[in-house]
């Protein structure tokens, strides 16, 4: 009788433990690498209703990511990102290469993720411009879901966010970007 309510005890925990599975977690650890994609529409400036306030051009673009989380809801990234579009003046191609890195801030959810990035800084490497440094505040804000096995991120940008970006070269302007990104442990 013992030995089967111990039995019982033990087959109920491995239910339980097996049907909350990854979503019932609410921290990360470790790192997760991945590819994503942005398209951006780049302007002087945005109004409250999103129409530029200037001369406005898009560029998209492939990002490899690898995220790195800590069990204390922060985390830090690296990233390479290719990046090419038309500007809206003569001679207006634009192709550039750069890696970076950021910090961030995520919870966790019943399997629903956010990640939050204050800022971001991209070391401009090649292209259009030269080198230079690029930072964009505020950074994006993600939003996504983790598998149930706690191997797999996916992610877009939660809705429209305007960036301030400001290259080390002088200038600069504004962002929309929509990213989307799909990470593995």
């Amino acid at each position: 009788m013992k030995l089967s309510k111990i039995a019982l005890i033990l087959c109920l925990m491995f239910f339980v433990c097996v049907g909350t599975g990854f979503a019932a977690e609410t921290r990360l650890t470790g790192s997760f690498s991945g590819v994503g994609t942005k398209e951006c529409t780049n302007a002087p400036g945005f109004n409250s209703d999103y129409s530029a306030t200037g001369p406005a051009w898009n560029v998209s673009g492939t990002l490899v990511f690898v995220y790195t989380f800590h069990p204390n809801g922060t985390g830090t990234a690296q990233i390479a990102d290719t990046t090419s579009g038309i500007l809206p003046y003569e001679g207006g191609v634009y192709a550039a290469y750069g890696t970076g890195s950021f910090s961030f801030t995520y919870t966790l959810n019943d399997g629903n993720i956010t990640i939050t990035v204050p800022s971001l800084t991209l070391q401009v490497t090649e292209g259009t411009g030269g080198s230079y440094t690029l930072t964009v505040t505020p950074g994006p804000t993600f939003v996504g879901a983790v598998s149930s096995d706690g191997n797999t991120i996916t992610l877009t940008t939660s809705g429209l966010q305007v960036g301030t970006i400001t290259p080390s070269t002088g200038g600069g302007g504004q962002s929309i970007c929509l990213l989307t990104a799909i990470l593995k442990r």
